[in-house]
């Protein structure tokens, strides 16, 4: 098919879904092809675009499963959502003037080797080129490009234990599992944290740190004991504790900062505190990551009652034995009351912040482990400002975790 010169736009849907459609020549005067102008033309095989067009629409080539090449004038600067979507493209070279890759843009594009970006592009979106499995080189990333965690999902070949890591720069993951990730000391990661979805921490910044003897210490006070990220930085840091309850044998820690952000699309890691997936982080990787052997053997490993809220019909939960746990609404009110209920009240470090989205925020809460009303998926909660219980919770706010220990005397 020839388009005649003189045709500047083509319209929106104009050739969607000519199976027919093999090879298609392009005047010089266009200058904007219109949303899915070609989708679905199973059968296209062949088409140039000229110097000069300016505007590519949202799903035009998508589905074009013959179109093996195309190159990019210089005059286009925006590759929008789902534009080449599931094509065959072995190579693609990204247009110099090109700045903006959309969502879902290569998404697809299973027979794709090999990607040059250039250096003008700013960023690359959400599911740019997820589930490329063919993908395994990427030339010229440029410096400051923002790439959204997931733009390179199901890129096999690119994957290394979970993660995209190209040119030294970690770009992206492929879980949203809350679990850790060590940062290698030369590799650089620039997003916000709220990005992420685990613990980021760089393991070659943890310092060796005395032992602690909870015996010396009465309740109040604060203890710094095991090692976390606080900041930006990604640097493992000491936790501070504040100590809660002293009895014969054992004391009872309560992190005095919120550690740990959780947005609200990650409301399915709580739930029903024996099945939440925070509970397998807490006890699994923050336990990790957080103390050292020596520090281990002195944490206990408790019985946990989980009791539910009668009042709003929430039964109680199943027994569990945990290491690191949240406290219950029961476990805050008996131990949080009197000279210890200013403890209820909880900034947050930057590193929680950044994750929970709360920068601007002038106020959050951080969860128990007691559940809401039947039904709910969240669990309930204290109002960092005022240290206020929230039974209810709510299934919408970014909010924070602030770990719980038993440790031995």
């Amino acid at each position: 098919m020839v388009i005649e010169e003189g045709v500047v736009s083509i319209g929106e849907c104009a050739f969607d879904r000519c199976d027919r459609l093999k090879s298609v020549v392009l005047p010089q005067s266009i200058r904007t092809i219109g949303d899915y102008a070609f989708s679905g033309c199973v059968s296209l095989k062949h088409i140039e675009l000229p110097e000069g067009l300016k505007t590519i629409g949202v799903g035009a080539f998508e589905e074009c499963i013959s179109l093996k090449e195309i190159a990019l004038p210089n005059t286009v600067k925006i590759i929008p959502d789902s534009a080449f979507a599931e094509c065959k493209f072995e190579n693609m070279s990204i247009g110099e003037s090109v700045k903006s890759i959309g969502r879902s843009a290569f998404a697809g594009c299973r027979k794709l080797k090999k990607v040059v970006f250039n250096d003008s592009l700013k960023k690359i979106g959400y599911y740019a080129f997820n589930d490329c499995s063919g993908l395994y080189e990427i030339v010229n990333l440029p410096e400051g490009v923002r790439v959204e965690s997931d733009s390179f999902l199901n890129c096999k070949k690119l994957e290394k234990d979970g993660v995209v890591i190209i040119e030294s720069k970690l770009v992206g993951f492929t879980s949203d599992e809350p679990k850790a990730l060590n940062l290698p000391a030369d590799t650089n990661y620039d997003k916000k944290s709220y990005d992420i979805p685990f613990v980021i921490y760089r393991e070659d910044s943890r310092k060796e740190m005395d032992k602690v003897r909870f015996s010396e210490f009465e309740v109040e006070s604060e203890i710094e004991f095991g090692q976390f990220p606080t900041d930006l930085t990604y640097e493992l840091n000491p936790i501070k504790w504040k100590m809660i309850a002293k009895e014969k044998d054992r004391a009872l820690l309560i992190s005095t900062y919120g550690l740990i952000g959780i947005r609200n699309n990650e409301e399915s890691y709580l739930g029903t505190w024996e099945e939440s997936k925070i509970r397998r982080f807490l006890n699994k990787d923050f336990y990790n990551i957080a103390f050292s052997n020596s520090e281990k053997r002195q944490i206990i490993k408790s019985h946990l009652e989980n009791k539910g809220q009668k009042k709003l019909r929430r039964p109680d939960g199943k027994e569990t034995q945990d290491k690191v746990f949240m406290l219950s609404i029961e476990e805050v009110e008996r131990y949080l009351k009197g000279d210890l209920e200013s403890i209820r009240k909880a900034k947050i470090t930057k590193y929680a912040k950044s994750k929970a989205r709360l920068e601007r925020a002038r106020y959050s809460y951080w969860y128990t482990r007691t559940g809401g009303p039947e039904g709910y998926y969240l669990l309930a909660k204290i109002d960092c400002e005022d240290g206020a219980v929230d039974c209810v919770g709510d299934t919408y706010s970014n909010d924070v975790i602030r770990p719980a220990i038993w440790v031995k005397i």
